[in-house]
């Protein structure tokens, strides 16, 4: 099993990543920690498995379509290195995912609350990509990750269902009841059924490990249930797509309000001014911009699986000064 292991390792190391710290897996992959000697930076690299050319051209016209998206809630691709069999998509490492922070008391009413912030957060992040027409198709707990910020917590959505097959793209658990039926259209509301499931979760309305002991019949029911128990979300959880809220209609709505005040400025009355920008849309205008270290060296990292040279920042190397004789 090491020897195998060191094995599936191999090609990351070639490509100069070093100090590999496994992270977690999914169906067609493993993510690691590894510092980037190209970048001179710790990072998250994520190695996908191509089975297929035709799998290889699709992959390459993903990732060259989701280093486009823009939202403050939305991990991006630095860039990515597609070799013979297997692809490396390097991004920026947050401190842990939602399973350390679950279970969290489900507070709803106060708007500066761990579990408010996560559920606006990834609204916002699920509205953006409802006006792009984009689906993640893979949100869960260990797809949320958690950066602690001078508000509280940020979160952040990762790991898009990049050509997965039709079929298990998301655990049983997460997809919504349209994905396993021809009754319904299969739409971006299939992730708002995915975020209200990961937030039951988080709540601790739910756990895992009970919900894998039902029968899918069971598991349905239990979910619209604890809809019931989740009044404010209780939209996200209806069966039927037509009649389950949006992700935008959900955002608006739960969101702070903005007042205008006395001197024509705008005010959220619900939150500190530290907050404003915590609810607003999250769209950004331009790439985020990609820090790298003093001795980084990013050539070869061009092109449209590349790093974009405009939008990248060198850190300056630290120097200690030599201590002074005293006088």
């Amino acid at each position: 099993m090491a020897s195998t292991f060191s094995e599936y390792q191999a090609p990351i190391r070639a490509e100069r990543f070093h100090s590999l710290d496994y992270l977690g897996c999914g169906p067609h992959g493993r993510v690691y920690k590894a510092y980037d000697e190209k970048m001179d930076s710790v990072v998250a690299v994520k190695r996908l498995d191509i089975s297929s050319s035709a799998q290889e051209d699709q992959l390459k016209r993903e990732i060259i379509y989701f280093k486009r998206i823009r939202h403050r809630n939305l991990i991006p691709i630095h860039y990515a290195l597609v070799r013979p069999g297997m692809a490396l998509l390097v991004m920026p490492i947050k401190q842990c995912n939602l399973s350390a922070l679950i279970p969290m008391p489900y507070e709803m009413k106060d708007k500066t609350s761990t579990f408010y912030s996560l559920t606006i957060q990834m609204l916002s992040a699920l509205t953006y990509l409802q006006e792009e027409g984009i689906s993640h198709r893979n949100i869960k707990p260990t797809n949320i990750l958690v950066q602690t910020t001078q508000q509280g917590y940020g979160f952040y959505l990762t790991d898009f269902a990049l050509t997965y097959p039709e079929t298990g793209r998301v655990d049983y658990l997460y997809s919504a009841p349209e994905t396993h039926s021809d009754i319904y259209p299969v739409t971006c509301k299939q992730d708002v059924w995915s975020l209200f499931v990961t937030l039951a979760i988080a709540s601790g309305r739910i756990s895992e490990l009970e919900m894998g002991r039902k029968s899918p019949l069971e598991m349905l029911q239990t979910l619209m249930d604890t809809g019931f128990m989740m009044p404010e979300v209780e939209g996200m959880s209806r069966y039927n797509p037509t009649q389950r809220a949006s992700a935008s209609v959900m955002f608006h709505r739960l969101r702070p309000k903005e007042k205008l005040n006395y001197y024509g400025g705008v005010d959220y009355p619900d939150v500190s001014t530290e907050y404003f920008g915590l609810y607003g849309s999250g769209r950004l205008e331009t790439e985020p911009l990609v820090l790298v270290g003093p001795r980084a060296d990013l050539r070869g990292l061009d092109g449209p699986l590349g790093l974009s040279p405009s939008n990248v920042i060198q850190r300056p190397s630290v120097s200690v000064p030599l201590a002074q004789p005293l006088p």
